[in-house]
This record gives structure tokens, C-alpha cells and sequence, in this order.
């Protein structure tokens, strides 16, 4: 009876196998680029990446800089930072009006970058410190796409609308960051 099961077994998975092989195949596959800046609360941030997506399924790549300031001392001087960041992302297409014209998609990702803050001489006498470390953390995010050109993944120019919430394990500026950004995606 055992060897009856692994018969079975073999061929159910050949037959599943078979099956998700040409699911997959049949998929739309599209290329696209993106390039987006955007606000956060103590600054602004510029935004790049590749994507990749299958269907309603996105892959994405990106590196994102951020410019932050933050007050210090007794007379509210202002300090800046930088953070350096590479995500990577998976959005999935939840929602598509007029005949795809706009798309709405939802996901998430892992961050993993660098952080700078230079050093910094106050008025009141104080030093700040030049302080440099790594960051790592995830993130929510929802975009909205509209398209400028040709409804359809090919060749398509998108006017992209995202909004995130960033949630930092190690940061010296914070755990919890919220972001917008609008921009432009070419697929291709």
C-alpha cells in the first residue's frame, strides 16, 4: 500500500508541476522603471527602481534617499540627516477602474540601509556628533497608478501616487516614519 502512495504522490506532483508551469507561462510579464520623490514629516526623499510584474503580482527593487532635519538644543537649531535605503517590495493589484485607466495595489517589504548624521556645532556650546550606523526595518505601502498613455503593460507611461509607513528595528531618527511620494513608472 505504501508504494501505491508514493506512485500517486510522484505523479500528482508531475501533474501540479505541469499545471502551475503553464499558469505561470501564460502570465502578462512587464519591465518597468520607476523614479519618484515625495515628502515626510521632518523632510523630503527621491525615490528609484525596477520592477517586475506577473499579472496582479509585483516584484520590486528600489533605492531611496532621504533628507531629513530634526530640532536640537535649547534654541531649536536645526540638525540634518541622511538615509540611504534599498527595498525591496511586493505590491499586489487589488483593485483596476475604467478599464484599467487606474490601479490600485497594496504590499510590503524589507529595508536595509545607512544612516548619517554629521557632526554639528551649536550655538549653546554643544556638539553634536557625527553618527553613522545601519538600519533595517519594514514597511506598508499603497499605490495608485494612473495611466498617461497606452492602457495596457507595454510601453505605458503611469503617473504613480504611493503612500508608506516605515517601521525602523534600528534607526537613530526614529522608529515609525511616514512617507509620500509621486512620480513616474515606464513599463516596457
Amino acid at each position: 500500500m505504501i508504494v501505491q502512495y508514493k506512485k500517486i504522490t510522484k505523479k500528482s506532483f508531475l501533474l501540479l508541476f505541469l499545471i502551475l508551469g503553464s499558469a505561470l507561462y501564460a502570465q502578462e510579464i512587464s519591465n518597468s522603471v520607476t523614479f519618484a520623490t515625495g515628502y515626510e514629516p521632518d523632510g523630503f526623499l527621491i525615490r528609484g527602481g525596477y520592477s517586475r510584474g506577473y499579472d496582479q503580482h509585483i516584484l520590486s527593487a528600489t533605492a531611496q534617499v532621504n533628507f531629513e532635519s530634526f530640532s536640537v538644543g535649547a534654541f531649536d537649531e536645526k540638525v540634518n540627516a541622511q538615509q540611504y535605503a534599498i527595498n525591496l517590495e511586493y505590491h499586489y493589484e487589488f483593485l483596476e477602474l475604467n478599464g484599467r485607466d487606474f490601479v490600485f495595489s497594496g504590499g510590503g517589504g524589507g529595508i536595509v540601509g545607512y544612516e548619517n548624521i554629521p557632526d554639528t556645532f551649536l550655538t549653546d556650546g554643544g556638539i553634536i556628533q557625527s553618527q553613522s550606523d545601519t538600519m533595517y526595518g519594514g514597511f506598508l505601502s499603497v499605490n495608485v497608478e494612473k495611466f498617461l498613455t497606452a492602457i495596457q503593460r507595454s510601453n505605458a507611461l503611469m503617473l504613480v501616487l504611493n503612500v508608506r509607513y516605515n517601521y525602523f528595528i534600528q534607526s537613530q531618527l526614529g522608529a515609525q516614519q511616514f512617507n509620500a511620494a509621486i512620480g513616474a513608472r515606464y513599463s516596457f
